[in-house]
């Protein structure tokens, strides 16, 4: 009987080391190598404590299965990080370093790295006594050509008209080793525009972008969420979404891309999937990455880009 519920408590004891050390994992997961080091140091452990309990037989071994399981399920969980930063030192030029390629970055009183590219501004029309006459013609000719236009190129020509065009864009990147295999996961905020954000893997030296993930604010089919591989000089469009998620509310968005050691590659959007492809053109490592802003006005809370999930 003595032997039975010492059998029983270390069996609970077992339990509760696992209970209490599989939700640190899971939240301290992407802390850093530190972090992770010790977790799998911890995970060992207890693997290790359960092929004793296994050897000394104080726990059903269908019970020592399914906690096999758990341990497995949360070692797919731990990963290796190979940048991270949420700019919480306000400082985006040291530990990490960030290098500003074109445009303006700070990092706001919010702890934000923080974006703006204005519209561009209308040249200033100059008229004088001599050229009223020739401008008054070239109001009439306007007027007599959109008359002989018919409502479907009408509407084209408003639709395009109306696109913003926006000043050089703004480019700020970072030298860090990424695998073939990688998860970017940036949080963000924007307010409404016609603008554009891009999350691009850079490789080669000197670095250049190779991979560039494209989300077009104010989305639609025509302007969708692109994956876009770079190759000589020229852009080819990889795949892109079929949903148009409207995210410049000045919230927080999160945008995940990443890529398994298969070449399946996900784009996910808030924790939805918008994009599933196969992409393995490049399969050498990234030597950095880099953030853009195509128009508009962006904050990044963090950056992190992770090993990838197995099985994807």
């Amino acid at each position: 009987m003595l032997d039975h519920t010492i059998k029983k408590l270390a069996a609970c004891i077992l339990i509760a080391g696992l209970l209490f050390a599989m939700p640190a994992a899971s939240a301290a997961a992407d802390d850093g190598d530190s972090s992770v080091q010790t977790l799998q140091s911890m995970i060992s452990d207890l693997e290790k404590a359960i092929e004793n309990a296994d050897k000394r037989m104080i726990a059903h071994p269908s019970f020592l299965d399914e906690l096999r399981g758990l341990v497995e399920a949360y070692k797919a969980k731990i990963r290796a990080v190979f940048f991270s930063d949420d700019f919480s030192d306000g400082n985006y030029k040291l530990s990490p370093r960030w290098t500003v390629d074109s445009g303006f970055f700070l990092v706001t009183p919010g702890k934000r790295l923080r974006s703006q590219v204005n519209e561009k501004k209308a040249a200033a029309k100059k008229s004088s006594s001599s050229n009223q006459g020739e401008e008054v013609l070239n109001i009439l000719l306007k007027g007599m050509l959109d008359a002989a236009t018919n409502d479907q190129s009408s509407q084209q020509g408003a639709a395009t008209q109306s696109v913003k065009e926006y000043e050089t864009p703004a480019v700020i990147k970072t030298a860090c080793s990424i695998p073939a295999a990688f998860e970017a996961d940036v949080s963000f905020a924007a307010e409404p525009s016609q603008g554009a954000m891009e999350m691009v893997l850079m490789g080669g030296n000197p670095a250049r972008a190779l991979y560039r993930l494209v989300y077009n604010a104010s989305p639609s089919a025509d302007r969708p969420i692109q994956i876009i591989r770079e190759k000589g000089g020229r852009s080819y469009v990889i795949d892109m979404a079929s949903q148009y998620p409207m995210l410049e509310d000045g919230q927080l968005h999160r945008i995940q891309w990443s890529r398994d050691m298969n070449g399946n590659m996900l784009v996910m959007v808030d924790g939805k999937t918008l994009i599933r492809t196969v992409e393995l053109f490049y399969r050498d490592s990234f030597t950095g990455f880099a953030l853009a802003n195509q128009g508009g006005i962006w904050e990044w809370d963090s950056v992190k880009i992770l090993q990838s999930m197995p099985g994807q």
